[in-house]
């Protein structure tokens, strides 16, 4: 009878409104809904791209995406998809990711510490029951690699020798690994756990580079990112451009931006204590 209704629901709406609940994981208490509006989204978002740039390309990036959707990573990449055109691949399972990878051939994937852990422990475990001569060559080429990053974190040029070292190695003995998350990842974004500082850096050489960040459900996922051009394993990574944030006298961190939600969900009382307007000036 109003086959218009999504349309004028959709021009009714406004940036505060509403947008989704997603709740929290219950790692230090009771999960609670977090209301995230359509400012909360569309602010991480865009600051993702601003700070990402180029590396973002609208309407031809492929994900294969195996996180729940219940959780924050995965309510915002399940959202990025419509923002930006994006084709979305599902995993079969959590078991066939890896068969998954290599069919879908993903060019950025967002997901948690625990599978690159786990791809990196799948990789040194075939590695040791290689022959001799596997296990030379993987180790050369894991030291031809350190040395040629750690040049550049330094902001000092590898040189040629080094540079050439690494290339050769990276095209023949490490290419393996890049094969078997489909050939064409170019970075990972991840979050939702401490990232390994060795994990990060190794896949930096096996030709895989990921970008931990920092945020809560209750920021719409990152407030912090590693960036393909500022990267440093073992933080977050740097403020996205609308976030400030002050580290309270107790250790408390403070954030100050529009990803910041509207209040729990029902639990006016938890509300109240997650907001303090006197604590950014005290």
């Amino acid at each position: 009878t109003r086959p218009y209704l999504f349309e004028e629901t959709m021009r009714g709406l406004s940036e505060r409104d509403l947008f989704t609940i997603c709740y929290t994981s219950g790692t230090t208490g009771r999960p609670k809904g977090a209301m995230l509006s359509h400012e909360n989204l569309m602010s991480v978002l865009g600051d993702c791209v601003r700070v990402l740039g180029e590396q973002i390309r609208p309407d031809r990036e492929v994900l294969l995406t195996f996180l729940p959707f219940s959780h924050i990573i995965g309510r915002l990449e399940s959202m990025s998809t419509f923002v930006f055109g994006w084709q979305m691949n599902f995993a079969d399972s959590v078991e066939k990711i890896s068969d998954n990878l290599k069919e879908v051939r993903p060019t950025i994937i967002f997901t948690v510490p625990r599978i690159f852990e786990k791809a990196l422990s799948e990789v040194e475990g075939r590695v040791r029951k290689s022959s001799a001569l596997t296990r030379s060559l993987y180790d050369l080429a894991l030291r031809a690699g350190s040395g040629y990053f750690s040049k550049r974190r330094r902001g000092r040029s590898p040189g040629v020798l080094r540079r050439t070292a690494y290339g050769i190695f990276r095209e023949t003995v490490l290419s393996r690994v890049l094969d078997a998350f489909g050939g064409r990842l170019r970075f990972a974004i991840c979050g939702g756990a401490p990232l390994s500082k060795t994990v990060g850096e190794t896949f930096e050489i096996l030709g895989i580079l990921i970008l931990e960040g920092y945020g809560l459900t209750e920021t719409c996922a990152p407030v912090a990112l590693n960036t393909v051009a500022h990267h440093k394993f073992g933080t977050v990574g740097r403020p996205l451009p609308d976030v400030s944030i002050r580290i309270a006298d107790d250790g408390e961190i403070l954030l100050r931006s529009k990803k910041i939600f509207s209040g729990y969900w029902r639990e006016e009382a938890e509300t109240r204590d997650a907001f303090d307007p006197e604590a950014w000036f005290k």
